[in-house]
């Protein structure tokens, strides 16, 4: 069966997603998938070793062109990630970090073939509560819109 990953990255905001890795894997008890939009992609590697030595066919794609064939997955992710960070790096940014979600590898293929070490916030243990908080830290004198006979929106402070 064959899937894509997309080793996304973010420079700041700016999201560099030039990149897709499309490969076969034979044997689909190493992974868990999900569907979106008709398609079925890998959110969980059980095995990462064995998932690794099974993939094969692997085809790195830059803007849907292929760039290079690989024999081994975990060589092509390295290579498109280093491929994005060196594009991320040109920008400038404060920071560079992986995407993450529907598409993108797993975690764990991500911190093993991510070009540089990284820190995630970790996810809140009690969303609704992190949630209110953001809320409650808003001031409530935020600026409001105003809109002219022009139809002109200007900001009021």
């Amino acid at each position: 069966m064959e899937f894509f990953f997309f080793p996304d990255v973010y420079a700041d905001t700016y999201l560099i997603d030039y990149y897709v890795i499309s490969f076969n894997l034979n044997n689909k008890d190493l992974v868990v998938t999900r569907e979106w939009e008709g398609r079925e992609y890998i959110v969980e590697v059980l095995d990462v070793d064995e998932f690794l030595r099974q993939a094969k066919d692997v085809v790195l794609f830059e803007f849907g062109d292929e760039v290079e064939r690989f024999s081994n997955l975990e060589e092509a992710l390295r290579h498109a990630y280093r491929l994005a960070y060196t594009e991320a790096k040109r920008r400038s940014p404060k920071e560079i970090l992986p995407a993450m979600g529907v598409g993108c590898p797993p975690l764990d293929l991500i911190r093993r073939t991510f070009p540089v070490e990284f820190k995630l916030d970790p996810f809140p243990k009690d969303l609704t509560a992190y949630l209110e908080n953001i809320v409650r830290s808003v001031p409530k004198d935020m600026p409001k819109k105003e809109t002219h006979d022009e139809g002109n929106e200007w900001d009021i402070l």
